[in-house]
């Protein structure tokens, strides 16, 4: 009997472990995908909507960060990203910083920081703008 109880009570405790860490993997997951696609939104909307000049003008502001905790998805698109823009580095994660390089042609790297199940991440993307006429 007393083998029985130990058995069972091994066996339930391997359970809730199981199913605590497809929790975790589960929030690490939509975390991911949360904030992938934040950083798409915010790439696309730099190459489709943004000019050479509104990147220039970024660029001579300062304007490099973008916090990204309180701001919804929504507010990422349309011309208001420049906005979103700040000259003072968040104190808190997520934060995207973007980094301009070049002079005709811009490489644009953004890199979002994030703070994932109290780890640091770095996710990155790049692109082109350029000042060139067709």
């Amino acid at each position: 009997m007393l083998c029985t109880i130990t058995l069972f009570s091994v066996l339930f405790a391997v359970c809730l472990n199981i199913q605590l860490k497809t929790s975790k993997l589960k929030k690490y997951n939509e975390s991911i995908m949360r904030y992938s696609l934040c950083m798409e939104y915010i790439k696309n909307n730099m190459i489709y909507n943004f000019s050479y000049s509104d990147i220039q003008s970024l660029k001579n502001q300062g304007k490099c960060y973008c916090p990204i905790a309180k701001y919804k998805l929504d507010d990422f698109t349309g011309r208001n990203l420049n906005d979103l823009f700040t000259q003072n580095k968040p104190k808190d994660k997520p934060y995207l910083i973007m980094q301009v390089e070049g002079d005709k042609v811009y490489k644009v790297n953004l890199k979002l920081y994030t703070q994932i199940i109290k780890k640091e991440r770095i996710m990155e993307c790049g692109f082109y703008k350029g000042s060139y006429k067709k």
